[in-house]
């Protein structure tokens, strides 16, 4: 080794963990037909509505609107992929509050908790592939603000939303390709 040479450092993979971002185009598509009043699983570094329960959404009542002091109608939730189910189950108890819940999630259909989610939601959207590109979601790295390829599954969008006294209890399933979504931000 040539002593002249100055040693790179290593760099060292940055850990996330949960705070990935949603990416502004796919928010504004759901926030564009939901109009969410609250972002319920941010923090400071990865909330998208004009609200949030910064680290709270696990405790707070999600019919409540900081912004009005009345109650909230739609929220949206990017939970953490690491422990999805009590954000699950979240939405469900609050379906008595009147509140609509949109998630954004891995299309993990083989766990307990997407299990759940069939029996007690409204509606499941799969975000595809539009034939061209991936339909997988490229997050935001909430430090660098950058997008980051690499998500290593696909996404799908499952809305909660009281239902009627003769409403069904089977959610209507859909699929959407990532280019629709990405479109209704034009």
């Amino acid at each position: 080794m040539n002593t002249n040479e100055t040693m790179k450092p290593i760099e060292k993979k940055e850990s996330i963990g949960d705070e990935w971002q949603t990416p502004d185009w796919l928010y504004n598509a759901l926030d564009s037909e939901f109009h969410f009043d609250i972002d319920v699983a941010c923090n400071f570094k990865n909330s998208k509505a004009k609200f949030g329960l910064f680290g709270t959404g696990l405790i707070d009542e999600w019919n409540y609107d900081m912004k009005t002091n009345h109650g909230a109608k739609t929220v949206f939730c990017n939970p953490p992929y690491s422990n999805i189910t009590p954000w699950v189950r979240k939405a469900v108890e609050q379906l008595d509050n009147g509140v609509t819940s949109v998630f954004l999630v891995p299309s993990s259909t083989d766990t307990a908790w997407f299990q759940f989610c069939i029996y007690n939601a409204r509606e499941i959207r799969f975000i595809t592939s539009d034939g061209k590109r991936s339909g997988r979601v490229h997050f935001i790295n909430p430090n660098t603000k950058k997008t980051v390829t690499g998500n290593t599954s696909g996404s799908c969008i499952i809305v909660f939303k009281p239902r009627g006294f003769l409403t069904p209890n089977t959610p209507k399933i859909s699929y959407v390709t990532i280019n629709d979504l990405r479109s209704r931000n034009d």
